[in-house]
């Protein structure tokens, strides 16, 4: 909503102060926890049991955790288990990673897509085309790949972040 709060009102988007505002909010925290991980795994042995932890502090820094878990030992069944030794303090980054990849690709589109479609209704059915398509993804992705990928691919999980996005355009009548 954001983004068409903008463009209705400037005419255009600005990239620059939209992606520097999501780094305000959330790259310092992340940044720091990450740190701190990375520090405490250094002068104790309380993260022994973490397998892979130093690929998990890459990917929670470039924002690419669901993959490197996706590409990993840890199964979807070992999180609900428990069972695959010591839980990561790094694990919870897989979502926030989806979040940002499609941060990454949603505001160009958006942009494109208020130039490029006049009618607010048919831009509003454009996005529901897409939402829709990325919700029958979901299975496809789960039947073809398996439940990880179900799971940690952002094409499977795109679906959900979409209906916020349809609501938006429902919403603000963009």
């Amino acid at each position: 909503s954001l983004l068409l709060q903008e463009h209705d009102g400037a005419g255009s988007v600005d990239f620059r102060a939209f992606y520097g505002r999501r780094m305000r909010r959330l790259l310092p925290a992340s940044v720091a926890t990450v740190a701190a991980v990375v520090v405490i795994a250094a002068v104790s042995n309380v993260f022994d049991g973490v397998v892979g932890l130093r690929t998990q502090a890459v990917g929670a820094l470039l924002q690419v955790s669901n993959w490197v878990l996706l590409a990993g030992d840890t199964s979807y069944q070992d999180l609900l288990a428990q069972g695959s030794g010591a839980v990561s303090p790094l694990e919870h980054f897989w979502s926030l990673a989806i979040e940002e990849q499609f941060y990454w690709l949603w505001p160009p589109l958006v942009a494109l897509l208020l130039t490029r479609i006049e009618a607010r209704p048919s831009r509003t059915r454009v996005v529901g085309a897409v939402t829709l398509a990325a919700m029958a993804a979901a299975p496809v992705i789960a039947y073809v790949w398996g439940p990880d990928a179900a799971y940690w691919a952002t094409p499977a999980r795109l679906g959900e972040i979409l209906v916020g996005a349809f609501l938006a355009f429902v919403l603000t009548g963009a």
